[in-house]
């Protein structure tokens, strides 16, 4: 009966992951005391790959949640992967003595990143629109924190538009999806 009690204690302390994947890292040993929100080590789900970026504080109007940026990893530099940004950090950090912030990247199911990439490679994180892209100022478009719009002239009649949008130069934004040339919009 002792022996069961052991068994299941150690069943009760066992530790999981809300999902499965590959343990890269262990941060404790057996044995040693661990505590609520402590981290024990770090497990990746290889199936969702996402790619942390640090943007100077000078480019952090040209990245936005939402935005679908073209990324270059350096050891195939005539591969470009289309990404989505999922967020940026409200707050800097100090990266190589400048203010930087924190740009988290996901990528579809169906992009092909290579699985031999390595934790910290080096990327480029293209900002400017492509030659064919469809850009429009960025004043423009209005925002209710999740989805961005323009308001479009449509039979003399203005109607709200969502659209997706991709890179920007900071003035002008280039238009993923929800607009197609020819079509005018209104400025605020």
């Amino acid at each position: 009966s002792v022996l069961q009690r052991l068994v299941d204690r150690q069943e009760t302390l066992r530790l999981r992951a809300p999902f499965s994947g590959v343990i890269l890292s262990l941060d404790r040993k057996v044995g040693e005391e661990v505590r609520a929100f402590d981290p024990v080590g770090v497990l990746a789900d290889p199936s969702r790959v996402q790619a942390e970026a640090t943007v100077l504080e000078a480019d952090r109007l040209k990245v936005t949640p939402g935005q679908q940026p073209r990324v270059v990893l350096d050891p195939f530099p005539s591969v470009e992967h289309v990404g989505t940004v999922l967020s940026v950090s409200d707050k800097p950090t100090l990266w190589q003595g400048q203010r930087a912030y924190n740009v988290l990247i996901g990528f579809a199911s169906n992009e092909t990143i290579p699985r031999t990439i390595r934790i910290g490679l080096d990327a480029t994180l293209v900002t400017r629109p492509n030659s064919r892209a469809l850009l429009i100022p960025a004043r423009a478009i209005t925002s209710d924190g999740v989805r961005k719009y323009v308001d479009v002239l449509d039979g003399g009649r203005t109607r709200r538009v969502e659209i997706t949008t991709g890179s920007t130069s900071g003035l002008e934004v280039e238009v993923v999806t929800g607009l197609s040339v020819g079509q005018t919009i209104v400025l605020p």
